[in-house]
């Protein structure tokens, strides 16, 4: 299929002004990182992320568990997740929470609170906190 016949099916799609939109992430994401930093939340590739790797490596080096929770918040399905890394370096899914479960929408962006939360409820459950 040709660019041309996708737009007449599906309709346009990307930035109406490309340049404005570039110009727009390349002032915005810096920012809106450092409020979420700010907040503990880092890009995966952060020094701060870097840090947290290289300790939980180490912890599992020295035969410690280690649990590690990620979320999405930035696309569609937006939910938590729970993963045990054993003495062994295996990893094992505790729990995946997806917000959509909670709330009914199907492909919900939200922020996952009821993901997060439930999540959270895992922990206590397992004698751990965040």
């Amino acid at each position: 299929m040709v660019e041309r016949d996708r737009s007449v099916i599906f309709g346009r799609s990307g930035p109406r002004r490309p340049r404005l939109a570039a110009w727009g992430s390349r002032a915005f994401l810096p920012a809106i990182g450092r409020v979420l930093a700010r907040r503990g939340l880092h890009r995966a590739e952060s020094p701060a992320a870097r840090a947290r790797r290289a300790a939980l490596a180490q912890a599992i080096r020295a035969g410690r568990e280690a649990y590690v929770l990620g979320f999405n918040t930035t696309s569609h399905n937006s939910g938590a997740a729970l993963v045990r890394v054993t003495e062994r370096g295996r990893v094992e899914l505790v729990c995946n929470e997806e917000e959509e479960r909670y709330t009914g929408e199907k492909h919900c962006n939200q922020y996952p609170r009821h993901s997060v939360a439930a999540v959270l409820e895992q922990l206590r459950a397992l004698g751990l906190g965040p």
